[in-house]
């Protein structure tokens, strides 16, 4: 359970132990490149599911104080239900209150981590793409290198070559 995708450990293990070590550096390797992403991606849907769960949750928490409220007002007009001391007393319409606000509070604070962690999963897919951007960059960049040297080299051995005539011709 030290990752979101823990529940697979029962498939993956069995199998995995039979591969080659070659074959699990390169599963791996793209597992490494994906899994920044794809946690991301975890992060985001779990926050989703929150936020609409309470978001619906604080609708029926409203309707419950609107409706305790209702009978407040009902008892304190028929004089019933009243409280004679001064103690600190609350209210079942003044429970479902703060119910209701500590409901509306965290759907608040989802919302601003919904956005943020719906950044952090662009963020996250930019940076993967510039990644692939600059290695194939600079796989073509090698590539016109190693071209390049082997033109260098293949015009030094020829200049190499038209000397070693000219000294040969020079020295006869």
């Amino acid at each position: 359970s030290s990752h979101p995708y823990s529940f697979l450990n029962p498939v993956i293990d069995p199998w995995w132990s039979q591969l080659d070590k070659e074959t699990q550096k390169k599963i791996y390797s793209q597992w490494e490149n994906s899994e920044p992403s794809l946690l991301h991606l975890a992060d985001f849907l779990s926050l989703y599911k929150r936020y609409w769960t309470h978001t619906l949750d604080k609708g029926g928490a409203l309707a419950d104080y609107v409706t305790a409220k209702g009978v407040d007002l009902k008892d304190y007009a028929l004089g019933q239900n009243q409280l004679d001391s001064d103690g600190r007393y609350k209210s079942d319409s003044q429970e479902k209150w703060e119910k209701y606000i500590a409901l509306f509070e965290y759907t608040k604070h989802l919302r601003f981590k919904l956005a943020k962690t719906s950044i952090d999963l662009v963020d996250s897919l930019v940076k993967k793409k510039i990644d692939a951007i600059k290695a194939a960059v600079k796989s073509k960049v090698e590539a016109v290198q190693d071209i390049t040297r082997a033109k260098l080299d293949t015009a030094g051995a020829a200049a190499n070559h038209v000397q070693s005539s000219v000294n040969n011709i020079i020295s006869r």
